[in-house]
């Protein structure tokens, strides 16, 4: 049972879930705010007023094509230069993006580093006042700062409970950077980032998960728009269950995790493997060589082509990924699981093996309801989950103050 929610919670809710709705759907009018919400007209008017009256959102209607009559006043989110810095932290590679309040990107920036230990938050900080530097708008102001960690994140104390491959614990990085520029630092994980951009740009149903397949394998679960997490307040280990027990030992200590096998970061090495190892595959072709070239979409072709070693790789990565997903539907029973992340350049034939695996391995009354949905890779995903996260927590300060 969730407790209940204070007032306060709930002003601060219904005035993230108003400006995200404008956001999402520029000119709407404010009768069509409390239909889509189910607000009451009066609670919208207090809480666009409040947008209004700090130049967040501005009345606007579009352009009616020559039509006569009233056009309809609608809203929309302003210009204002507030901005957002998202970076996205990786073992190997530091990314990031500036945002304005429309998600819109104004510059981003990269580079490939060794993180580890003690050095991280002096690296992260150093990257962020590089990327500040691409920001060509004058002066600009800056509502946040989100960061997106490849680990095992509790949001609500903005601690980094643990980053195995980057030997991190229990590491308490948001406030030090958060003191440097003095502004509010917030900190959650990749997939789960990657998930709130994917939510921020959908309207999905009620009970749906989000999986995100790339580097690793991780997600998030909603129910009733409400993430839902454990006791320390961090995402689902969804990369960790294991789907053999006496299989390949994972980083994190356990053996046979759905990570070590299905990723589309473990199925790129297992194509490398098989061309080092000295297999044929026209893979080896296609990437003229560089097997750091190798990507999904080379395996796709090479697949079409008839090569039957790149077929098996795949089909054993579809079985176990779609055995993941069967321990997902019987334990959280979603109408929807959505994937994201590269795995989706991987193609029909991996798409039906995994659609295979779950048919015949789900309940039957929870797999009657079930969708399984592939989202477009987007480069700038996990960064604008990060914009999304410091959105939401910091529109309502902004509003309230």
């Amino acid at each position: 049972m969730y407790s209940s929610i204070s007032p306060k919670t709930m002003k601060e809710t219904n005035i993230i879930s108003v400006f995200n709705l404008i956001k999402l759907h520029p000119f709407i009018t404010r009768r069509e705010i409390a239909k889509k919400l189910s607000l009451s007209p009066s609670t919208v008017t207090v809480i666009t007023e409040q947008l209004l009256a700090k130049e967040l959102i501005v009345e606007d209607s579009p352009i009616n094509g020559g039509k006569l009559g009233r056009r309809p006043v609608g809203l929309k989110v302003t210009g204002k230069y507030l901005f957002i810095i998202a970076v996205e932290v990786y073992d190997n590679r530091l990314a990031g993006a500036i945002f304005d309040i429309n998600l819109k990107k104004v510059a981003d920036y990269s580079y490939k580093i060794h993180i580890s230990g003690s050095n991280i938050t002096n690296h992260i900080i150093a990257f962020i006042e590089e990327l500040k530097s691409k920001n060509e708008f004058v002066s600009p102001e800056y509502l946040g700062i989100g960061i997106a960690f490849a680990g095992m994140v509790e949001r609500k104390n903005r601690q980094l409970v643990t980053a195995t491959k980057m030997k991190i614990y229990e590491a308490n990085i948001a406030d030090v950077i958060s003191d440097y520029f003095g502004i509010n630092v917030y900190m959650e994980n990749i997939s789960v980032l990657a998930g709130m951009a994917e939510k921020a740009r959908y309207r999905y149903s009620d009970y749906y998960v989000y999986i995100y397949n790339d580097q690793g394998i991780g997600g998030c679960v909603y129910e009733k728009g409400r993430f839902l997490c454990g006791s320390l307040g961090v995402s689902p280990e969804i990369g960790h269950l294991s789907v053999d027990p006496l299989g390949e030992k994972c980083y994190c200590g356990n053996r046979g995790c759905i990570e070590m096998y299905a990723s589309m970061h473990s199925v790129l090495t297992a194509v490398a493997k098989h061309i080092e190892g000295g297999g044929k595959t026209a893979v080896k072709e296609l990437s003229g060589g560089d097997n750091a070239l190798i990507d999904g979409k080379m395996l796709s072709e090479a697949v079409k082509s008839g090569d039957s070693a790149v077929l098996d790789i795949i089909l054993d990565a579809a079985e176990k990924f779609g055995l993941a997903l069967v321990y997902i539907v019987n334990l959280f029973n979603p109408d929807t699981i959505v994937i994201g992340g590269r795995i989706e350049e991987l193609g029909e034939i991996f798409k039906n093996k995994v659609l295979d695996t779950v048919t015949e391995r789900t309940i039957p009354a929870l797999r009657n309801t079930l969708k399984i949905e592939y989202v477009p890779v987007d480069d700038f995903q996990v960064l604008k989950g990060s914009a999304v996260l410091v959105l939401d927590n910091e529109i309502a300060n902004v509003v309230l103050g």
